[in-house]
């Protein structure tokens, strides 16, 4: 009797009905709602944080500049170039950070006869500062080498450093900027006496730059026309330069479509949006930043 009682309280299992060990059915709510959970983590997992990039480059280039010392003017041809690592901190709201650590080289000598123009600059620097949609700040230590000779100008050789602050903006293809510099040089005979010095601006440390200039980018040349006024021991030195830098790049384009008879289309671009400001006269100005 007590067996078939049992009997007839347990449910017989039925094809359409699952045993204790089979796994149970899964609802069409349960199958969307772990869809979206893990749609949720996958989405949550694709959000980018914000961290630095950064990017090598090496950019030989050249340029000629008119030079003004004492009222007599002369014009100079440069050449060198420059090579660094560019980084921007990247997935950020606005300002961002961005900036170089830079090398550069550069070896001026007169276009004029007679002139006897001739100088050198070696640099190596680290600029950094904010960046807004079109305007940006960088400024950092920048060391150097230079010496200047020019008809009886001489500013000794010396080993120094410079503080360039400059501001740039972003104008559709073209970025202006402007700055101060202010150096310190290590050679006495370099060093500026304010209360003698015939300048009618002011200025701070041994040296003192004001510049301003334009920069665009066109098929991977950067052209860059620039106007520095830089108070020195030896007076007031001002250079109006017109230069040009290729990218490594573009470099390597040209000599393939040397190879291949085809001229490299480039782009058209906007530089580097970091600032890359300086004066590229020796003695008086200094590198590029």
């Amino acid at each position: 009797m007590t067996l078939s009682l049992l009997s007839l309280l347990t449910p017989v299992a039925s094809a359409d009905s699952p045993s204790l060990s089979s796994p149970m059915p899964i609802s069409p709510t349960a199958v969307t709602l772990d869809r979206y959970v893990l749609a949720a983590k996958k989405k949550g997992a694709k959000k980018k944080k914000p961290h630095w990039e950064s990017d090598w480059y090496v950019t030989p280039g050249g340029g000629a500049q008119v030079f003004n010392s004492g009222g007599t003017t002369t014009t100079t041809v440069n050449v060198g170039g420059e090579a660094g690592l560019a980084y921007s901190y990247v997935n950020t709201p606005l300002p961002r950070w961005s900036g170089k650590s830079r090398v550069a080289a550069n070896y001026i000598v007169s276009a004029s006869d007679g002139a006897n123009a001739e100088g050198l600059d070696v640099r190596a620097g680290t600029f950094i500062g904010p960046s807004w949609k079109t305007v940006g700040v960088q400024a950092g230590p920048d060391l150097f080498y230079n010496s200047w000779t020019y008809r009886s100008v001489e500013l000794e050789p010396t080993f120094g450093a410079e503080l360039p602050v400059t501001v740039h903006a972003q104008l559709n293809q073209v970025q202006a900027y402007a700055g101060v510099s202010p150096a310190w040089v290590d050679t006495k005979s370099r060093r500026v006496d304010w209360d003698t010095v015939d300048s009618p601006l002011p200025g701070i440390g041994h040296e003192f730059t004001y510049l301003a200039g334009i920069t665009g980018v066109i098929g991977g040349v950067s052209l860059n026309g620039q106007y520095s006024y830089r108070i020195t021991a030896a007076g007031p030195q001002q250079t109006a330069m017109v230069s040009a830098q290729v990218s490594g790049a573009t470099v390597w384009d040209l000599i393939e479509s040397m190879q291949t008879g085809e001229l490299p289309t480039g782009t058209t671009g906007t530089g580097s949006g970091s600032g890359d400001t300086g004066s590229d006269d020796v003695g008086s100005g200094g590198g590029r930043r």
